[in-house]
């Protein structure tokens, strides 16, 4: 399980700005436009081919498409696994809110990096106001982590794929309990199923 509460690429999360962000690029509508800062550091792996990151056909695809991390954000007010699906990438909707999010590169965001991972979003409204969020470290960042509630959520939107919701509660309450040097035992007890690779 990753640090970030997101489906789709970390630098995709990071550049999402969280959940301010979100709700700020959820605005977006009637011709607005939205603005996503990336990190140059990311810019190869969410940005660039233009064509297929705007246009992503799996998956995966979608999961490395910066357009496609902020549509689903900001359309569902999520970006976990249940919105990185193949129903969302084909979506019209999605596609069409994917046209409004414009990349750009800012060296604000970049002079920090890599000690911290800020990120950018902004919008121009139709009567010309800019809206600006700007977020120093993303959930997720060591100096703003996942609260309890957060990891037994993305715990529960990933395992609720392969495990009752009645498991999923007492794992949570295993883990809960546990001191952390029981941990890899519990793992054990609790029947999860290792994949060899």
């Amino acid at each position: 399980m990753s640090r970030i509460p997101t489906g789709g690429c970390a630098l995709v999360h990071v550049s999402k700005a969280e959940l301010e962000a979100e709700r700020l690029l959820a605005r977006v509508d009637r011709g607005e436009r939205g603005q996503v800062a990336v990190l140059e550091a990311g810019w190869a792996i969410v940005a660039e081919p233009w064509a297929q990151k705007y246009s992503p056909e799996s998956v995966v695809d979608a999961q490395f498409s910066m357009p496609f991390g902020a549509a689903v954000a900001a359309l569902e007010g999520a970006a976990g696994l249940r919105q990185f699906t193949i129903g969302r990438v084909r979506s019209p909707q999605v596609r069409e809110f994917m046209k409004k999010v414009e990349m750009v590169k800012d060296p604000s965001i970049e002079e920090t990096f890599p000690a911290e991972w800020p990120a950018r979003v902004a919008i121009e409204t139709e009567n010309g106001q800019r809206v600006e969020q700007f977020v120093r470290y993303p959930k997720g960042d060591p100096e703003n982590p996942l609260t309890w509630d957060e990891m037994c959520a993305k715990f529960r939107s990933l395992a609720s794929e392969v495990i009752s919701d009645d498991r999923c509660d007492d794992i949570i309450a295993a883990v809960r309990a546990a001191r952390p040097s029981m941990l890899p035992a519990l793992c054990c007890q609790t029947g999860v199923v290792r994949v060899a690779v």
